[in-house]
């Protein structure tokens, strides 16, 4: 019966969190389509300077080695999630992991572990699901940040819910709550990485 309510508080807060990452999204969609270099370009004389630096950059990204790096995978990855593709989410979330890893970008490999957990869950690999988690909390721990733990925690006594497991949930449920209770009310707490 606890675990049930502590469920309830958490869901409640989960739906404001999703809701404040949809906002989130739209701003920063806003932000890319009016800071498009292209059309900043447009509106300055071909010869400056200034125009041929930022088309050199241009250039340079767009021929770099990061055009199919991390945030590819891991944004791939959860867009095959949304669409009910477990299999090819944790596919591409592997990878994602992999370059991750390779590049020592802890945020990534958190939103990477989380997605993959999710899709295992998805699964009914439950055991698979929760090893993921543990390790995504222990990426929290990594960057000494608190920012999703609540997802992860919540998650977790999901989990243990379904397994029923009442006691372990209570535990995490307890922790996902405080963990939502200490981030700022105005602070989403969550990179783009870990937008679901």
């Amino acid at each position: 019966m606890l675990a049930r309510k502590r469920r309830l508080q958490v869901e409640a807060l989960l739906k404001k969190q999703k809701s404040l990452n949809t906002q989130r999204r739209q701003t920063e969609a806003g932000r890319e389509r009016d800071g498009d270099l292209r059309a900043v370009l447009a509106s300055f004389d071909a010869d400056s300077p200034v125009v041929e630096a930022v088309r050199a950059q241009l250039q340079q990204v767009e021929a770099g080695p990061t055009k199919y790096g991390v945030e590819f995978y891991v944004a791939e990855g959860k867009k095959a999630l949304r669409g009910g593709q477990p299999d090819d989410a944790i596919t591409l979330l592997k990878k994602g992991l992999v370059l991750a890893e390779s590049s020592s970008n802890q945020a990534a490999k958190r939103a990477a572990l989380l997605a993959m957990a999710v899709a295992h869950e998805q699964q009914g690999r439950l055991d698979t699901a929760l090893e993921l988690l543990f390790q995504a909390a222990g990426t929290n721990l990594e960057l000494e940040e608190s920012a999703g733990s609540h997802d992860v925690y919540g998650l977790i006594a999901d989990i243990y819910t379904e397994q029923g497991e009442y006691e372990q949930a209570a535990v995490f449920y307890d922790k996902a709550i405080t963990s939502m209770a200490a981030e700022a009310p105005d602070d989403p707490g969550l990179s783009s990485f870990d937008i679901l």
